[in-house]
């Protein structure tokens, strides 16, 4: 498990609501970049730095149940977020990973 580094805006109930908000603004471009990166199902992905997963929870979608994606972050209190919200979607395809992503 990475070491617990505060988060400067913290990792609580307000910070996934800002995060939730940002993410859905920035959506268009998200799926924008995947079309011209070509993602498509049953490719695998790797999120660096996924935070409580909002894009990784997109991206699982687009590589379907034959692809993967492994959204990694350091904190402990994202990635459950994450793990929560995959497996009330049924997103099987989407691990989450605590851990430093510069020791990758």
């Amino acid at each position: 498990m990475a070491q617990q580094t505060p988060y400067v805006l913290g990792t609580g109930d307000d910070e996934l609501q800002r995060l939730g908000l940002q993410h859905r603004l920035w959506s268009d471009a998200l799926q924008l970049a995947c079309r011209r990166a070509a993602l498509r199902p049953g490719q695998r992905v790797l999120d660096v730095g996924c935070g409580p997963g909002f894009a990784a929870f997109d991206l699982a979608q687009m590589v379907s149940d034959r692809g993967a994606v492994v959204a990694v972050d350091e904190s402990q209190p994202f990635i459950d977020y994450l793990a929560q919200q995959a497996a009330q979607r049924g997103l099987t395809q989407l691990r989450g990973r605590c851990a430093d992503v510069q020791q990758l």
